[in-house]
């Protein structure tokens, strides 16, 4: 048997470097070394996506081929994503930036925009931090989101140059003054976007059919612009230092700044360990991304190494996300293995998803809403509030709830439940149940103390959890259910 310190070593590493694992996923890692394990799970580089799907797949239906680029598609897509990809940490850290760069499709009022600024911080996830500053500034979106378009020669509009100081980089109050907002939103000034698409030929060049060419040849819909008679040329003076600053250069002087390396590192630390870190901990880290030249993955091994990510105030003290919880139960019970089958590669883009994997997408994303996250609808600049501030009466019954939303479709999950009796029924006997019980708590990732292992094993004998599970599967939807919604309301199960 696997050494109990190893066992719950990899266990926390999945918590806050994945989304949740089904037990072949975790039994794999638990074969490895320590040290292979977290190069397994950091270095997903050459991990092969199981479930190849196009976001542009959920844009059409058989019953409406007609393009729908609202972002809740997207959205929808992203979900799945979380629930199919091989790669979780790519995930977990395109939610880190989205709730970093935070912009919501409730001001921008574009799909197609979000999905631009989506792939950038996919595609920058654990890549390096000044290539991702750059473009994301860039985006469509966030043009739209903080009024860069409205930043002209004359008429300055300081709301990005005060984000981009406050929240992206150097943080609140945290060295810069009024007066370089000011001159870093002149230096700022004439960016703006551009729409590809050709409207003006619609009638013998139908917009759709512009947008399948775009997407099929990787080509952008919206292209960045620097309007030059827009820009206000000159000398400006940003942080004590004056030139003939752009957009660029505002951007390179920050990265410059020593204070950003430090604000950056600190918020990495405290999404994957925790927070009010010391600062020795940030200085190292700090020390790290500077000499790595702003590459984010160094930084990310450099945690997992440090003793403290495996201490006391690390190990299951945080609250588990809407997307932790409701993402980690969906890959535990390894709901890939029931959606339609694929050919890797197999992707067209403007082929309708399948009808059952989208309302599999779209119930995932609901719950994730209902617990008070909206993936591409962040509630402001400044993202969403985690940890503790998950838990509240409402967010606490839809978690509950979960159990009984998931399990009321039954043609999903009963062929779900039939895969993964294996792994907690066992042979009839008397202790059966217990065993079913401790089972189930595994599969969950949930501690329990031994008052609450005695209780569930109660409850799952007077169920007779563990006949049912082993002798009808496909029939045992409702005391599964019932015995989950017990261990969903235990305060355990909501964290990692």
């Amino acid at each position: 048997m696997m050494p109990v310190q190893k066992q719950e070593q990899i266990r926390h590493l999945l918590r806050r470097f994945g989304l949740g694992a089904s037990p072949k996923e975790v039994r794999e890692l638990e074969s490895l070394s320590l040290d292979d394990a977290v190069e397994r799970v950091l270095g997903y580089d050459l991990a092969i996506d199981p479930y190849p799907v196009s976001p542009w797949e959920f844009t059409t239906s058989d019953q409406n081929p007609q393009i729908n680029t609202n972002a809740r598609n997207f959205a929808d897509w992203w979900a799945l994503k979380m629930c199919t990809t091989a790669r979780p940490l790519e995930e977990r850290l395109a939610l880190f930036w989205h709730d970093h760069f935070a912009v919501s499709e409730a001001k921008v009022q574009d799909g197609r925009k979000m999905l631009q600024y989506l792939d950038v911080l996919r595609k920058n996830s654990a890549g390096n931090f000044a290539e991702m500053l750059s473009e994301v500034s860039k985006t469509p979106a966030m043009i739209v989101w903080l009024d860069v378009r409205e930043n002209i020669k004359g008429r300055p509009n300081e709301n990005f140059a005060r984000e981009v100081m406050e929240l992206f980089t150097l943080g609140v109050d945290n060295g810069y003054t009024e007066q370089d907002i000011a001159e870093a939103a002149k230096a700022l000034t004439g960016w703006a976007f551009r729409d590809t698409l050709n409207y003006r030929e619609r009638e013998t060049n139908p917009v759709e059919e512009q947008i399948k060419v775009k997407v099929k040849s990787a080509q952008p819909i919206f292209e960045f612009q620097q309007v030059a008679n827009r820009h206000e040329a000159g000398p400006k003076t940003i942080f004590g230092s004056t030139g003939e600053y752009d957009g660029d250069g505002v951007v390179k002087l920050l990265l410059d700044h020593p204070n950003t390396p430090r604000y950056i590192c600190r918020k990495l630390w405290e999404w994957f360990a925790y927070a009010n870190p010391d600062e020795e901990i940030i200085d190292k880290l700090a020390s790290t991304f500077i000499r790595m030249k702003y590459e984010i993955k160094p930084v990310l091994r450099e945690i997992v190494a440090h003793p403290a990510f495996w201490g006391e105030k690390s190990v299951n003290k945080k609250v588990k996300s809407p997307v932790d919880y409701t993402v980690g139960l969906m890959r535990q019970f390894g709901a890939v293995s029931i959606l339609e089958k694929r050919e890797i590669g197999e992707v067209d883009p403007f082929r309708p998803i399948n009808p059952d994997v989208r309302g599999f997408a779209r119930a995932v994303n609901q719950q994730i809403r209902r617990q008070g996250l909206e993936l591409l609808y962040p509630p402001s600049v400044e993202g969403w509030h985690w940890n503790e501030e998950w838990i509240g009466a409402e967010s606490m019954l839809y978690r509950i709830d979960l159990a009984r939303q998931f399990f009321a479709n039954r043609r999903l999950v009963a062929p779900l439940i039939e895969l993964s009796t294996p792994e907690f029924a066992v042979e009839p006997s008397s202790t059966a149940d217990a065993e079913t019980a401790d089972r189930i708590l595994i599969l969950l990732d949930v501690q329990v103390t031994g008052q609450q292992r005695i209780a569930l094993a109660r409850f799952a004998r007077e169920l007779q959890l563990n006949n049912a599970l082993y002798s009808q599967p496909r029939n045992s939807v409702d005391r599964l259910w019932r015995f989950l919604q017990v261990v969903f309301a235990m305060p355990q199960t909501h964290m990692c």
